[in-house]
């Protein structure tokens, strides 16, 4: 066996090593095992940790390696087997998933999410429905999006397709472990559902009510409280806390004997209004 099929070899038995012994993804290779997998002697591979000269290794792996590891693992057996690709090899094996790896897996997310929104044929029955029960357009668009394109179905689809064409093993929590990476971008609000489908909220506007979005009219309920406060129907939350003072010296008590009804009713519409306003 030549020097390159023998290190292929060797960093199969590891990766078969590894998989062997992880637990929903939770690994640990002691450097016993480690030293008797690449055939060299204990000292050795302490004589590496040590080693000024080698940067890859740190005290904390003196023992061994954690899948928290596997960056400088898969460092250290590059360099030591002479193999490129290491990280691919370990990211097929469904252990290990660099940064750059990860980073490329949310890019094309993203485009999935786009794509699937954009090419989307809309449920007017249903956005009706949800129109009828909400005050603003914007809300009604917001549960229908969420409805059609659930997280967990849109990630499970992505990932079950990922791994397919990546030729990624399943069996030791790969899978499970890019679901709930990806999930956690809806919770950190990387992902914004919102901004992705934006267009095609303008465009399902359109599509039900026949005008741009920009010219949507409010309800009568909407409307009384704008016309209580004497705004537009383009005005903003802005518009509306500069009106809300000037209603509120208005009707002060102090200055109105009648004024602290009114005042009530000021206070009260306001939070109405401004809950519906942006």
């Amino acid at each position: 066996m030549n020097e390159n099929n023998k290190a292929e070899a060797t960093l199969f038995d590891i990766i078969t090593e590894i998989q062997s012994i992880s637990v929903e993804g939770k690994w640990f290779l002691s450097s016993t095992r480690l030293s008797e997998l690449l055939e060299i002697r204990k000292e050795i591979y302490y004589r590496m940790v040590y080693s000024a000269n080698n940067p890859l290794l740190n005290y904390d792996v003196l023992g061994g390696f954690h899948e928290t590891d596997c960056e400088v693992l898969c460092k250290f057996l590059s360099n030591f087997l002479g193999i490129e690709n290491t990280e691919k090899v370990f990211m097929e094996g469904g252990l290990y998933f660099s940064k750059e790896t990860l980073d490329e897996i949310v890019e094309y997310f993203f485009r999935y999410l786009t794509a699937s929104v954009e090419s989307h044929k809309l449920d007017k029955e249903l956005i009706l429905l949800l129109s009828s029960a909400t005050l603003k357009f914007d809300d009604a668009f917001d549960s229908y999006i969420d409805e059609k394109f659930d997280k967990e179905i849109m990630i499970d689809r992505y990932v079950s397709y990922y791994v397919e064409i990546k030729h990624i093993d399943i069996s030791y929590g790969a899978d499970s472990f890019l679901k709930k990476y990806l999930l956690s971008l809806y919770s950190d609000k990387k992902i914004d559902m919102q901004k992705i489908s934006r267009e095609a909220k303008e465009r399902a506007y359109y599509e039900v009510y026949g005008r741009d979005i920009r010219l949507q009219t409010h309800n009568k309920e909407t409307l009384s409280l704008i016309q209580f406060f004497q705004l537009d129907e383009n005005s903003n939350r802005t518009d509306l806390r500069k009106k809300y003072k000037e209603l509120l010296k208005k009707y002060h008590p102090d200055l109105n004997k009648f004024g602290l009804e009114k005042t009530k009713e000021v206070i009260e519409n306001y939070k109405k209004l401004s809950a519906i306003l942006k």
